[in-house]
């Protein structure tokens, strides 16, 4: 009798059409899985779609908003009917907005939507099939920011804080069972987020401290390698993963010596940028930039071309790695 062939597993990475995400879903389609990426933009996911096809990578393109819980079971659904059981889930989807701290709370909801609510939509949308499987392999991806606070990053650290929590609790909650849920805590990264963060008050300014640290070698982990580490760390089950030296520092720092860590990132938020009444995009803050600071941010450059940044505003075809 004629063995039928086993479909490779299939991953789903929530925020998958550009930046980290499109890094993950890239790393996961090395590794053998069949991807299904998810964005709000159908032509930021076509874009994606083809930049991995390139690669040989078989990728699912739908486009879906983490902020709808009802219609990631539906996606769900729908998927697994087709394509079979999703047993990988990572939600990435996330916006930055990088200022003083908003003058109405009605600023962080978008935020705590997308980056709270919208990896608790994505985890449940899939659990419910996982504990019917009994396997499953789940990634939330938080920040450092949501351990150590990070002056002009309020409303994000507020939301990365309630996504550790939420994925530290879910973990203890399915301890023992054949489902593990993995808190990713990246420090800062090369995947090309600056060019799409909003920057507040002065946006020239904000855009020139917060690209600078991101682009730096030692700072900051090129997406490919945070991918890399982020995939393993999943499929493997492990509890935590955290990377970048200073992250992980400071993680122990601030865990030992919060009061220490805390007075001098005080201390550190007083250079920044004073309140200003202005607001633009990154690659519009841009512009302002000058040539030898293009030059000392180069590598953050390149991840916006790497990573289907660059295409979403301007229609450049995302350069291929």
């Amino acid at each position: 009798m004629e063995q039928q062939e086993v479909p490779n597993p299939l991953a789903w990475v929530a925020g998958g059409s550009r930046g980290l995400g499109l890094a993950i879903a890239r790393e996961l389609g090395r590794s053998g899985h069949r991807v299904l990426i998810t964005a709000r933009t159908q032509t930021d996911l076509d874009r994606a779609r083809d930049l991995l096809a390139t690669e040989g990578i078989d990728a699912i393109a739908r486009v879906h908003d983490v902020r709808d819980a009802a219609g990631a079971r539906d996606l769900v659904s729908a998927i697994e009917y087709r394509y079979g059981p999703i047993e990988t889930a990572i939600a990435v989807a996330g916006v930055l907005k990088v200022g003083p701290a908003p003058a109405r709370s009605e600023e962080y909801d978008e935020p705590i939507d997308i980056m709270l609510r919208g990896p608790i939509n994505v985890v449940h949308a899939v659990l419910g099939p996982m504990r019917e499987r009994n396997r499953g392999r789940i990634g939330v991806v938080t920040s450092i920011a949501a351990i150590i606070p990070v002056p002009h990053l309020t409303a994000y650290s507020a939301a990365k804080h309630g996504a550790l929590g939420f994925s530290r609790a879910l973990a203890e909650e399915l301890a023992g069972s054949p489902i593990t849920v993995t808190s990713i805590i990246p420090g800062l990264m090369r995947t090309g987020g600056h060019w799409h963060a909003e920057y507040v008050g002065h946006p020239d300014q904000e855009y020139r401290w917060f690209t600078t640290l991101s682009a730096m070698p030692i700072v900051s982990m090129n997406a490919p390698r945070a991918a890399e580490l982020i995939v393993r760390g999943v499929l493997s089950g492990r509890r935590k993963v955290i990377f970048t030296p200073p992250a992980r520092i400071g993680e122990l720092a601030y865990r030992l010596c919060p009061g220490l860590v805390g007075g001098l990132i005080g201390w550190a938020g007083q250079l920044l940028p004073k309140p200003g009444d202005d607001e633009a995009p990154g690659f519009q803050a841009a512009a302002a930039t000058s040539t030898m600071f293009n030059r000392v941010t180069v590598l953050a450059r390149r991840a916006v071309r790497r990573l289907n940044q660059a295409a979403a505003h301007y229609g450049v075809p995302a350069a291929r790695r």
